[in-house]
């Protein structure tokens, strides 16, 4: 028994050699941070501290009562210390892979994105001129949008609503028959094609004439009135043979006479 007890104590001070000096190396590794010397370490250690525990147990089986509570702490001293050491390389690994984690999602997201701020719809007062645009943009964040129900959207829709548009909806209960039914009466009251075209030709029509050629502003506003209605005639399926000989008396009536006679003069000379 004597023999067996020697060659215990043996192996668990050869084995406590090396665990020393495992934990040394884990100690080097900690401060540089090396993970996959760390995993390597972690594992071995955690193999070398069970094989110490099973040669305290068989230690402790073979001396005497006396001295076993003495070695029992020492033995409980090595234990804690090797789980003290397994602790810290889990929090440094943990660290490292929630590191790696943000640093692949930050590649991932563009780095120069920008926050775009919230969008907020025009409200619409009944101008036909102004439907197309305002029912593109319901359309595309209210009327497609999945999450909400009709009743919703409709909730929405009558917050939009003012002037003559909101005579469509003020006398209709909240419900999705209803939501269908006052939107079909939108297009048919302010987006029939016929009415839209019928309004920005009216415009061109009626623009405001510019006297002056030095009064720059007037002579922009009155260039980008035209250009609107013209680009919204087109995209109604009007085509600029339909109205263009239309147009340039139109446009004749409203630029300074000065333009009128430069106009004319080339026109002179192309003939």
């Amino acid at each position: 028994m004597a023999d067996d007890l020697e060659k215990l104590k043996k192996k668990r001070t050869t084995l406590r050699t090396l665990i020393s000096k495992l934990l040394n190396k884990i100690d080097d590794s900690l401060n540089l941070e090396d993970s996959d010397d760390l995993e390597e370490s972690c594992e071995i250690l955690v193999e070398k501290k069970a094989d110490l525990k099973k040669l305290d147990e068989g230690i402790h089986k073979l001396i005497d009562t006396e001295s076993v509570e003495a070695d029992v702490v020492t033995s409980e001293e090595y234990q804690e210390k090797c789980s003290r050491f397994i602790k810290r390389i889990n929090r440094v690994l943990r660290k490292e892979k929630t590191s790696n984690k943000k640093l692949d999602e930050s590649r991932v997201k563009p780095q120069n994105s920008v926050k775009l701020p919230k969008l907020v719809l025009e409200k619409y007062s009944g101008d036909p001129k102004k439907f197309t645009e305002f029912w593109n943009s319901y359309e595309s964040t209210i009327d497609k949008n999945e999450s909400l129900n009709k009743v919703e959207k409709f909730a929405y829709l009558k917050t939009l609503l003012i002037g003559a548009a909101s005579n469509v909806v003020a006398s209709l209960e909240l419900n999705e028959k209803n939501y269908d039914e006052c939107i079909k009466t939108l297009k048919e009251r302010f987006g029939k094609k016929d009415i839209i075209v019928s309004q920005f030709m009216n415009k061109l029509l009626n623009l405001e004439s510019v006297k002056s050629a030095s009064n720059v502003k007037a002579l922009r506003r009155l260039y980008d009135e035209i250009e609107i209605a013209v680009r919204n005639l087109e995209a109604q399926g009007v085509t600029k043979g339909s109205f263009g000989q239309l147009l340039i008396p139109v446009l004749l009536k409203s630029i300074p006479e000065e333009f009128v006679l430069e106009f004319n003069r080339k026109k002179k000379i192309k003939r």
